[in-house]
């Protein structure tokens, strides 16, 4: 299945704006086409508000070449969804127009050029990407292309899992290994270890992440999973480098004092952005206990402490994308 949609302007958001309903209608059109074959719903049942949880704006990109500017989606407090791309486009532009950087009749050397993803939540049975480009030519026109990216859509689930590639299909098989051996485990050292083992597996699965200590033990404390982020992935890039990694597979939630040694050996390392793992979470709520000294530690040092449960952890057992669950775990922090 494929779509050609072009357009062509003197004016950046000319060629722009065209292609965002455009875009948005392509991708309802092929997220219909994966909720029938997948047997969610029958032909002619399809309702634009399944898209609205089903498709999101996986990257909005603004840059100016030649300049390093370069303005994100997130500037404006995350990518937006789909519903609101739009409004999102428009916001920019009168942005640009504030900081001189656009005008309608273009300067001489303004080459903006413009990069808009919307992707599916989910890689099976079906999978598309959806990219908006525009950028300057030689001639000085701006010229815009959709280009879809649409993987193979399946009638049913165990058709899907045909179609999974062996890597993938073994990573799962391994994932489901490990966690088992994660819930069995019965003494201290056999916890600690199963539960670091499953979570490399995780972080080793993301594009860019590297685990390069296990257990690194300091003058003055241990690190169960030290990971280098150089990863050039959108969102994966907003991530500190290194990653650390804290894993309790303990019989209570973590508590706040807990977590205050865990910020503190981020501070320690100047690292920003930690993960948590613990089977049984966190103590508190927003406002109490553990929960709220990540709150202030996000507010206070701008140190980022993300936190996976049990339950977070049989998701991605059950299929669910770990990069998917990690980066709207850390969209909801920045919102505390």
């Amino acid at each position: 299945m494929s779509f050609e949609f072009k357009t062509k302007s003197n004016d950046f958001f000319d060629a722009l704006r065209p292609l965002v309903p455009k875009a948005i209608e392509i991708a309802h059109i092929c997220y219909e086409q994966v909720l029938i074959k997948d047997g969610r719903i029958k032909e002619g049942e399809y309702d634009k508000t399944q898209g609205l949880t089903g498709l999101f704006v996986s990257e909005l990109d603004i840059s100016q070449k030649g300049s390093g500017f370069k303005l994100e989606g997130r500037a404006f407090g995350s990518t937006p969804q789909i519903e609101d791309l739009d409004r999102a486009v428009n916001a920019i532009q009168d942005y640009l127009s504030i900081l001189g950087l656009y005008n309608p009749v273009p300067f001489p050397d303004e080459c903006l050029e413009a990069r808009i993803v919307i992707e599916t939540m989910f890689f099976s049975p079906g999978a598309f990407s959806i990219l908006m480009h525009v950028s300057r030519s030689m001639d000085g026109e701006y010229y815009g292309d959709i280009i879809v990216s649409y993987e193979v859509i399946v009638s049913d689930v165990e058709d899907a899992k045909s179609h999974l590639t062996e890597t993938a299909l073994i990573r799962n098989q391994k994932y489901e290994e490990l966690f088992r051996i994660v819930q069995k485990a019965e003494s201290n050292d056999e916890k600690k270890v199963a539960l670091e083992n499953f979570v490399s597996l995780l972080v080793k699965d993301l594009p860019g992440f590297e685990v390069r200590y296990i257990d690194k033990r300091g003058i003055d404390n241990e690190i169960d999973i030290y990971v280098v982020n150089e990863s050039q992935d959108n969102f994966l890039m907003q991530l500190s480098n290194p990653v650390l990694i804290e894993c309790r597979n303990w019989s209570q939630p973590m508590p706040a004092n807990a977590i205050r040694d865990f910020a503190g050996k981020l501070r320690d390392k100047s690292v920003n952005t930690g993960i948590i793992v613990s089977i049984k979470g966190v103590t508190g709520t927003e406002h109490t206990a553990a929960k709220a000294s990540i709150r202030t530690f996000l507010s206070r040092d701008k140190i980022k402490i993300i936190v996976f449960d049990e339950k977070d952890l049989e998701k991605v057992v059950e299929g669910e994308s770990f990069r998917s669950l990690l980066r709207d775990k850390y969209y909801e922090l920045m919102t505390y």
